[in-house]
């Protein structure tokens, strides 16, 4: 018959081994947390910077201003060119403010609602908009 043998491990050692096992496991997965490549997420969305589009009316034409950095929609003003133009077409001052607002309130031109007394022209900025946005993504 074999002799039963006990093997003593003194506490403190496996207090040690435990802790490198523990820091050993924390450094594999933090080495392989850095080395795994990431989702686009972590790119810039848009390239910093002021974008325009035209809108033309008749003889005259707006610019849309949009003002965007690296992850987010800054900013959308109408640009007039002319002086005109608010006196004779008041409806872009009111639904542009409104529009803007919203794109840079949700930061998604597809959840913005248009006005129903102004579809037309908020049908007209939104494609403006969606334009200098097409213009600021970064590619």
């Amino acid at each position: 018959m074999a002799k039963t043998r006990f093997m003593v491990i003194k506490f403190r050692e496996l207090i040690k081994t435990a802790i490198f096992a523990i820091l050993g496991t924390i450094l594999i997965i933090a080495i392989i947390y850095f080395l795994i490549p990431h989702k686009d997420s972590d790119k810039a969305t848009y390239i910093p910077g002021v974008y325009t589009s035209k809108i033309g009316i008749n003889d005259e034409s707006l610019n849309i201003e949009l003002t965007v950095d690296e992850s987010e929609i800054k900013s959308v003003k109408l640009v007039h060119n002319d002086d005109s133009i608010p006196v004779f077409y008041p409806i872009f001052e009111n639904t542009a403010e409104h529009i803007g607002g919203q794109v840079v309130k949700l930061q998604d031109i597809s959840k913005v609602e248009i006005p129903e007394d102004s579809e037309i022209t908020g049908s007209l900025i939104v494609s403006a908009i969606e334009e200098s946005l097409a213009k600021a993504k970064n590619k």
